[in-house]
């Protein structure tokens, strides 16, 4: 755990399998860790942010330990704890801190959960199922007899002998006055010609700015929020337009921060960036040109 990411965003896991997850918060200020569905996460956020908002989640030792449960912790600045983990293949599981502004800041992942290989997977393939080589006594009898001596025959046989009629078949027939050959190859040889580029998709402009909802370490998971926000605040972003946009930090890695736009004045821009505040998710506006 840094300041506002985890130090993993996607953690493979294989189904059936116990794991020990250790939890060591280098920052210096409290962080969450939930196992759970997209569903769980969100309840849990609800919970944090109204006890933080009531003034009733108290971080401070023992009392932050009364948080703790079998799928999260609460993790202290400078304390380390361990959580127990058994997966299946059949869940759909997330991770994230689910602090107020934190899970939309980017402090979420996903579970990558891997079949143990099957037996058929593994075992080689049965010696039926491999083409069997023809025997020597085979490849004998499939081979063509020697011709034998060209026995003496009346005038006029040879013309009917068997053996011209393979050879002429397998010689290329000479071409004739309605051969249209030459016409073919120059139709063939004339090369494609390439298909233009298609042109790359300009970013937005907004006029008035945009809304930051979230700041994700992958593009799956910056989908995953504009999904979540987009049912969960529907009244307030129907009708506009989100996007992507991939932000190198330098040391501190890549970030895909999901944005909102298509708003018709300033004020009603940062109208919606405080009620969406106001139902626990992190807001922020950003200037145009930013």
């Amino acid at each position: 755990m840094n300041l506002i990411s985890f130090s993993k965003s996607v953690v493979p896991v294989t189904a059936g399998e116990m794991v020990r997850f250790v939890l060591r918060n280098t920052s210096d200020i409290p962080h969450e860790f939930t196992i759970g569905t997209a569903v769980v996460q969100e309840g849990r956020r609800a919970v944090l942010t109204e006890m933080t908002q009531a003034e009733t989640l108290i971080f401070e030792r023992p009392k932050s330990q009364s948080y703790d449960g079998p799928n999260a912790v609460l993790v202290l600045p400078g304390e380390e704890k361990v959580l127990l983990w058994k997966f299946t293949d059949t869940q759909d599981l997330e991770f994230g801190c689910n602090l107020p502004g934190h899970y939309e800041m980017g402090m979420q992942g996903d579970f990558e959960v891997n079949t143990a290989p099957s037996e058929v997977a593994l075992r080689a393939p049965e010696p039926a199922d491999v083409p069997a080589q023809p025997d020597a006594e085979e490849t004998v009898a499939q081979s063509p007899e020697p011709s034998p001596a060209p026995k003496a025959m009346p005038p006029g046989a040879a013309e009917k002998t068997p053996m011209e009629e393979p050879v002429a078949a397998s010689q290329p027939l000479e071409p004739t006055d309605t051969d249209e050959g030459p016409e073919a190859v120059e139709t063939v040889s004339q090369p494609p010609q390439p298909a233009p580029k298609p042109a790359r998709k300009a970013a937005p402009r907004h006029s008035f700015g945009v809304l930051q909802l979230a700041a994700q370490r992958n593009m799956r998971a910056a989908k995953k929020s504009w999904r979540r926000m987009a049912r969960k605040h529907a009244r307030i972003l129907a009708g506009k337009q989100h996007f992507i946009v991939r932000a190198n930090l330098g040391r501190n890695g890549i970030f895909y921060r999901l944005r909102v736009g298509g708003f018709t004045s300033r004020a009603a821009l940062l109208r919606a960036c405080a009620a969406i505040r106001q139902r626990g998710d992190a807001c922020i506006s950003v200037p145009p040109g930013r």
